[in-house]
């Protein structure tokens, strides 16, 4: 079991990488590290929806249950070398890193910790599956000097692709930058299994809850089914739509924990879809009442 490392505040967490992580955790990071019993590796994101990013990376392991550094590296590789067409998984996981600076290292040891500047040669970016190698070491990177930069946004081309222009003392650098303004369907059904009395007693509160979602034909491999829990407006849980999963159902497990009633007694699960780009769509709001009260002798 692969173990995630977390520096908020200047304080490290270590968590297991199994299912009942709370991928909350992974809210308003732009790096994460992930160790085995020898080796790092230090993952960051940057951009709006680095969170599916890291979120992705983390359904990816347990998906295919890695337990070794080396091996999660071979598939960052393969994405970097464009490698992904005969790996579905690692193509959801490609499309949802697409619109984030993606970097990664790896490191012989367990000594580096989340939040260190270690970056070295064999960090990359992966932006539209262009790579731009980059030279670190591990305390600075080379610096543009003397450069005056702006950006200047035209017209969007076909309605999918914005033109910019960045002239960097002499000639421009032209830019094509696609776009996805298309907001996901709405979820086509949502039920939560309660057994035969559509109530949740104290027990099956105390398990693992499944959540059986319909998926809209028209959602796209990598769109990211969303359910929050809480009430919060956040994710609780995810679930990445795969192959085959448009136009069917799929079953989403809800960790112990995650399910908690209000003054009412109900719970409430609000389920949308979120497509790479960042783009969500409605929710479909279910209320399921619970049943804690256990009857007397």
């Amino acid at each position: 079991m692969l173990k995630l490392v977390l520096n908020k505040n200047n304080v490290s967490n270590e968590y297991d990488v199994d299912l009942s992580l709370n991928k909350n955790i992974l809210n308003n990071v732009n790096r994460i590290v992930l160790q085995d019993l020898e080796k790092t590796i230090i993952i960051d994101l940057e951009g709006p929806k680095s969170i599916n990013g890291f979120k992705g990376i983390i359904d990816f392991i347990l998906k295919l249950d890695i337990i070794s550094i080396d091996k999660l590296k071979d598939y960052f590789d393969d994405i970097k070398d464009n490698k992904v067409s005969e790996n579905s998984d690692l193509t959801i996981l490609e499309q949802l890193l697409i619109n984030t600076n993606f970097s990664y290292v790896l490191i012989d040891s367990l000594d580096a910790e989340a939040g260190e500047e270690l970056l070295d040669e064999s960090a990359f970016l992966n932006n539209n599956s262009e790579i731009i190698q980059n030279e670190y070491n591990l305390t600075n990177r080379t610096q543009l000097q003397n450069t005056s930069t702006f950006i200047n946004i035209n017209n969007i081309v076909d309605n999918r692709n914005v033109q910019i222009d960045i002239p960097i003392t002499g000639p421009s650098v032209d830019t094509t930058v696609p776009t996805d303004v298309v907001i996901p369907d709405v979820p086509t059904s949502v039920e939560v299994d309660t057994g035969t009395d559509g109530v949740l007693n104290k027990e099956e509160l105390e398990n693992p809850v499944t959540v059986t979602v319909g998926i809209p034909v028209s959602a796209e491999v990598g769109d990211i089914v969303e359910i929050d829990t809480d009430g919060d407006g956040i994710a609780d849980v995810t679930h990445t739509v795969a192959t085959g999963e448009p136009g069917t159902t799929v079953d989403i497990i809800i960790p112990v924990g995650e399910l908690t009633p209000d003054t009412n007694g109900n719970v409430q699960i609000d389920v949308s879809i979120t497509d790479p780009a960042g783009n969500t769509g409605p929710s479909v709001d279910t209320t399921v009442p619970t049943d804690v009260v256990i009857p007397d002798v």
